[in-house]
């Protein structure tokens, strides 16, 4: 089985956030949920809102590791917290590095797509048939192969910096050439500034959600 496949080993258990889509920079910057709340993944378990708050207030940052392998560090993840969706990561490859190159070169090429966090359950109840996790201790989050939960993509964006990498974005997440353009005409000056690379993340998102609930029509 894939090391990425085990539910737990000898020490943290495993669950999958969401696939990424990432446009890779020279820098190796890479961004995207570790995990989702209220999702319930393969393994019959859903992550509770709040979960990760006291884990992200009382230890250092987790560990960015490839294939949850303890030692295989591809970089280090900048910032970590918990927003309305779900653990939001932010953080840099080390192209420095034989392993970072080539993770970089795997997510650059769309080899591996996933995010999976490495976690310790501090406090866990059962609702029917699922388990929902409502703390946990988070010890490292991997960039993998074969994610747990696949039930959306979430857009894992470098630093935009400019309305036609804003317009390629939402392109990458669904939306048509046409409105895609629109929307990057119209939005890019709200995105402009202090943190907009999340607040592109997040518009991104939402119409990620929304298209493909388009499809369903």
């Amino acid at each position: 089985m894939h090391p990425s496949k085990m539910k737990s080993g000898p020490a943290l258990k495993y669950a999958s956030g969401l696939e990424i889509q990432l446009k890779a920079d020279a820098d190796g910057r890479i961004a995207g949920y570790g995990s989702v709340f209220n999702n319930i993944d393969s393994y019959g378990e859903k992550v509770a809102p709040g979960a990760f708050a006291q884990s992200l207030a009382s230890n250092p940052l987790p560990k960015m590791l490839w294939q949850h392998d303890k030692d295989r560090p591809i970089g280090k993840w900048l910032a970590a917290k918990e927003d309305g969706r779900g653990l939001f990561l932010d953080g840099q490859i080390n192209l420095k590095t034989t392993a970072g190159r080539d993770a970089y070169e795997h997510l650059a090429a769309g080899d591996v797509d996933g995010m999976s966090i490495g976690y310790r359950e501090v406090k866990v109840k059962n609702d029917g048939n699922v388990r929902i996790l409502e703390v946990l201790a988070l010890y490292e989050v991997s960039v993998v192969t074969f994610p747990a939960n696949t039930a959306a993509t979430v857009a894992a964006v470098k630093n935009i910096a400019s309305k036609s990498e804003l317009f390629d974005l939402l392109r990458e997440v669904g939306l048509p050439k046409t409105a895609a353009a629109r929307v990057a005409a119209g939005g890019w000056p709200a995105l402009a500034g202090v943190n907009h690379q999340q607040k592109a993340t997040d518009l991104a998102a939402i119409i990620d959600a929304a298209t493909a609930e388009l499809r369903k029509l």
